[in-house]
């Protein structure tokens, strides 16, 4: 036994070394291939589970090497999930922590269908290769114990205190063949966003690398100097786009769209936030997000909303998808209040459809119109030449009264 595995193993607990067999979701990146390696070592007979997200690893060639490694290996999709948490996330303008929300979409896709093959295979113990350090295996864990109570959830990184220098000795020791890789940062990638943190993004006075930014950059070759898209919605959904570059015209719908969408919005530099961000652990974390279709996506849903909502159902909105957004961000999805805030997001939904033309330009999103056959707008009551129909003279008592106790308030305040 390695000598690694070897100390861990004197510190571990009852709930390690009392699993006969388990769930490994398996990553191919170095905390999920040393922690099944190690629990491999101690007896453990490991099941090997990759998830494609739609990121840029090939999952074929990740569940190759699982099963290489563990002799059994297992692949599923929950790209359809994430997405439709995605389609969700847009109906309430998506935004958590002051960038575009991301993190609460994939984590409980990846518990459903951890849960999923779990229970299809009789394992009680699900082991995860997130980090302790990030907020992701507190989302994927509060997501299990809401599903599947009677299942474990191990993260070994985080309960052994696994560093990444110790893990790289091990992996030397093993003679695995490592990529080779050049960047120094940790990176999390899905077909919805791409986030990276830690290493040289931690320092939130300097610039981020520009390969933080994995998914494009400013002009990319073949970007002309301009691109519109318009999206059309319905009911908050946007089930359609048409790409209109010069003469060339193209649409795109369905599953097709979010994907599309990136790799078009990355070409001009759109959708990136760098931020810090308060974690549910407690510290602030310089982060970079990329996250060019949910940019476009969010702008054209918030035209559309200004369009079709009342005043007052907008100012009822806006702090309830504050809400949804941070109960999301903090592992929420699977949760009673999710669910009563979703039921009034989709209920004032009904009239959000119409289309969207938005403009990109390298660094720029610009709303060029907006349409809807439920628009509350009347060019007719806001006209000021003589075609208008509202009388400038309505306004008259309205000016005397309005806000009437705020100014006597006041007054009385400058009479002390």
């Amino acid at each position: 036994m390695d000598k690694l595995a070897t100390e861990i193993r004197e510190k571990a607990g009852e709930e390690y070394l009392g699993a006969k067999r388990a769930v490994l979701l398996y990553s191919g990146g170095l905390d999920s291939r040393v922690a099944g390696a190690i629990l491999q070592e101690w007896g453990v007979q490991i099941e090997a589970l990759v998830l494609d997200m739609g990121g840029p690893a090939d999952a074929g060639a990740v569940e190759k090497q699982a099963r290489e490694q563990f002799g059994r290996a297992s692949r599923a999709s929950i790209i359809p999930d994430i997405l439709s948490a995605a389609q969700a996330g847009v109906k309430t303008n998506c935004v958590a922590m002051g960038y575009l929300n991301a993190g609460g979409f994939s984590r409980p896709a990846m518990a459903q269908a951890a849960v999923a093959f779990a229970r299809s295979r009789g394992i009680d113990t699900v082991v995860h290769g997130h980090s302790g350090l990030s907020d992701d295996h507190l989302r994927f864990e509060l997501s299990m114990r809401a599903i599947a109570p009677e299942l474990r959830a191990l993260c070994p990184a985080r309960d052994w205190d696994l560093r990444r220098d110790k893990a790289l000795d091990y992996a030397a020791r093993q003679k695995w063949k490592m990529p080779a890789s050049t960047k120094s940062f940790s990176l999390d990638e899905n077909v919805w966003g791409r986030t990276a943190w830690q290493g040289d993004v931690m320092d939130p006075a300097s610039p981020a690398p520009e390969e933080a930014y994995g998914w494009g950059g400013v002009k990319m070759a073949g970007a002309s100097d301009s691109t519109d898209v318009i999206l059309r919605f319905e009911h908050g959904v946007a089930i359609e786009g048409e790409i209109k570059n010069g003469k060339k015209r193209e649409n795109i719908s369905g599953d097709s769209l979010i994907p599309a969408l990136n790799s078009l919005g990355a070409a001009y530099a759109i959708g990136r936030h760098d931020v810090v961000v308060d974690k549910i652990l407690g510290p602030k974390l310089r982060e970079v997000h990329e996250g060019p279709a949910a940019e476009m996506l969010v702008a054209a849903h918030k035209e559309l909303e200004s369009l079709t909502l009342t005043t007052r159902e907008r100012q009822a909105k806006e702090p309830l998808d504050l809400q949804w957004n941070q109960l999301v961000y903090e592992g929420g999805w699977f949760s009673r209040l999710r669910h009563y805030l979703q039921t009034f997001v989709e209920e004032t939904q009904g009239v959000v459809e119409g289309e969207v033309r938005l403009r990109l330009q390298p660094g720029r999103l610009t709303v060029m119109g907006r349409a809807s056959r439920h628009a509350l707008y009347d060019p007719r009551l806001g006209g000021s030449d003589s075609s208008g129909a509202m009388s400038q003279g309505a306004g008259r008592s309205l000016a005397r009264l309005m806000n009437l106790q705020e100014t006597l308030a006041y007054r009385m305040m400058l009479e002390k």
